[in-house]
């Protein structure tokens, strides 16, 4: 929802150098205003820890219900430990 106030906005405007009062829009300059580039880039990060997730430990869930997020962390803590035995 666009109103909802517990979002924060990730997209980053087409023009950096704009100022907010050359953009026009309710929507834009919220957009410029909460835009946080060190957030955003670490969005490059987390992309790069499911793939290799998905690819060493597969990316289908074989759970149901309550016992999926167990899944799901011990495939994180299974990722952890083999990054930290292969160093």
């Amino acid at each position: 929802m666009i109103g909802d106030e517990n979002v924060i906005s990730m997209i980053p405007t087409r023009n950096i150098v704009d100022t907010i009062g050359r953009i026009r829009g309710r929507y834009g300059k919220r957009m410029k205003r909460q835009f946080d580039e060190s957030s955003y880039h670490q969005r490059n990060k987390t992309e790069t820890i499911f793939s290799v997730i998905k690819r060493g430990f597969g990316s289908e869930i074989e759970s149901y219900n309550s016992a999926r997020e167990k899944e799901l962390l011990c495939r994180v803590l299974a990722c952890n430990c083999h990054i930290i035995n292969s160093s």
